[in-house]
């Protein structure tokens, strides 16, 4: 197993520990109809994988809680913090852009966040052989 793999199993296991906490504690204040926790995912490189991973994950911790979980999964980024403004979404999965995006456009609370081996990470440019950009 990669480290990255074992980096999201444990990701996952921290996010469904949190939000079987704050489920059960939601559930025991309120009355026995329970209303569904909908979950905002961004969309995507493939949308068929998004939907599939997001709702087995979905079905695993309504399984573990008792509780209905939704998932919500809009066309765009900008979806989601819409989303997250108008109070469709109960929690929500961003990327470190959109929730920079995010807390510019509404109060945003980070509750988990990926820890990474060092304050920064690696990332590449990629242009064509036959560009002129040669270094920056």
């Amino acid at each position: 197993m990669t480290l990255k793999k074992s980096a999201s199993l444990c990701n996952i296991f921290v996010l469904t520990f949190f939000l079987a906490n704050v489920v059960a504690t939601a559930a025991a204040a309120e009355s026995n109809a329970k209303a569904p926790v909908t979950i905002g995912v961004l969309p995507g490189g493939d949308p068929v994988a998004t939907v599939k991973q997001s709702s087995l994950f979905a079905e695993k911790l309504q399984n573990k809680l008792g509780q209905p979980i939704q998932i919500f999964i809009p066309k765009n980024y900008q979806g989601l913090i819409d989303a997250v403004k108008s109070e469709k979404v109960d929690f929500a999965f961003f990327s470190a852009l959109t929730y920079v995006l995010a807390e510019k456009q509404t109060p945003v609370k980070v509750l988990l966040k990926k820890t990474w081996d060092g304050p920064f990470y690696f990332s590449a440019l990629v242009v064509r052989a036959d560009s002129k950009i040669k270094k920056i």
